[in-house]
């Protein structure tokens, strides 16, 4: 193997294991025409969702926008809890709304956290899920299809930029429906749902649940390295018979 095609192997292997570490979720905060986002709402936080009880409110930020992968890959939910007097629905959008998980009948609380949705095949972009709620001013269709004049019923879609404009500002106030995202880590960002409870009260504590995120398989960082290595030492060896 001339080493040319050697260095060139190796750089590969490298680029696709830098492509690999750096495959995640990011917050495209720049794709929504909402106005007036409140980087410091107050939200309920729990023992930094550790899944222990939650012991009150405590101060926090949330911030809006569309959940976006930077790659394909696939997406788990988890629910965390709630605080909310309205029946919440986390949705997905793949080919036909479905109900990933309810706050009906789940007690009204964070300390038994723990459910977990299947894992979703998604591509780069914005993720299509949202939350709805059972309550509340409606902006036309609750299903989440949306009709020629892309109505939103009581539901917020991450994937559709104009269903979080409307939501924001229905019925002339300043946050009226929202979900806010908090990072948790590299490959997961915890969602909290304010579904305007009290007109407007920004708490983001009326469903809370965690997105995972895992890139497509591809070869680990560490296994490329030793492909170069591996390599590197093969052609070396045959230098040194040549």
């Amino acid at each position: 193997m001339k080493l040319p095609l050697l260095t060139a192997a190796v750089a590969i292997a490298l680029g696709l294991a830098s492509t690999s570490a750096n495959a995640a979720l990011v917050l495209d905060q720049t794709a929504t025409v909402a106005v007036g986002v409140p980087t410091d709402a107050q939200i309920r936080t729990c023992n930094n969702f550790t899944g222990e009880a939650c012991g009150g409110s405590a101060g926090g930020t949330v911030e809006l926008g569309q959940l976006s992968a930077t790659t394909a890959g696939e997406v788990q939910f988890e629910y965390l809890g709630n605080e909310a007097g309205y029946t919440n629905d986390l949705r997905v959008w793949f080919g036909g709304v479905e109900v990933v998980f309810s706050t009906a009948g789940r007690p009204d609380t964070f300390s038994t956290p723990g459910l977990f949705s299947d894992w979703y095949a998604v591509g780069a972009g914005a993720l299509s899920f949202g939350v709805c709620t059972s309550n509340g001013l409606s902006d036309g269709d609750s299903d989440g299809a949306g009709g020629p004049d892309r109505a939103w019923g009581r539901c917020v879609w991450n994937h559709e930029a104009d269903s979080i404009a409307d939501q924001w500002s229905l019925g002339g106030y300043d946050g009226y429906r929202s979900i806010g995202f908090r990072q948790f880590d590299e490959y997961s960002w915890l969602l909290f749902f304010d579904d305007s409870g009290a007109s407007n009260d920004d708490d983001y504590d009326d469903l809370i649940a965690r997105i995972h995120f895992r890139p497509a398989q591809v070869p680990e960082p560490a296994t490329l390295g030793l492909l170069g290595l591996g390599l590197l030492g093969l052609g070396a060896a045959r230098r040194r018979r040549a």
